[in-house]
């Protein structure tokens, strides 16, 4: 379960630099929560599963939730 962990929040930088490659590329700012839960999701299911995909979902579902804020407070503009 540590382990989980540890890669899970490891996880989540990994999926902001994919949004920020897919923004880059041209796709629209304002899909970016999307493809961040959706790739949340996809590294969660392969990667977190453990025999068991829905805690591989629901794991991939956080790592994706907590990148797009993440995503969103690097992108927030300074006052």
């Amino acid at each position: 379960m540590e382990s989980m962990e540890l890669y899970g929040v490891m996880a989540v930088p990994l999926v902001t630099g994919l949004v920020q490659l897919c923004t880059s590329v041209g796709l629209p700012k304002r899909y970016a929560p999307v493809i961040s839960l959706i790739t949340g999701i996809c590294i969660g299911a392969a990667g977190f599963s453990s025999g068991n995909t829905l805690q591989g979902i629901i794991v991939g579902a956080a790592i994706g939730l907590s990148a797009s804020g993440f995503y969103s407070a690097i992108r927030a503009p300074q006052k």
